[in-house]
């Protein structure tokens, strides 16, 4: 797991924690990700869960629609 702070002013107002999983061809790949805030009274707050569902690495993009 991995974690980004995010800092204004100096001081922490949000967290994204993030999961990856091991993809034998591609490596380590994200999994997921849970953001929380700080409140004012110095504790968290969850904001976001996320979940990756399915991936593709390296396919040809087009600009149809």
């Amino acid at each position: 797991m991995s974690r980004y702070v995010l800092y204004f002013e100096q001081q922490n107002i949000a967290d994204i924690d993030i999961d990856y999983v091991q993809d034998q061809r591609w490596g380590w790949i994200p999994n997921g990700w849970r953001v929380t805030e700080m409140l004012a009274n110095g504790s968290r707050r969850l904001v976001a869960v996320a979940k990756v569902t399915s991936y593709s690495i390296n396919t040809p993009v087009t600009d149809e629609p």
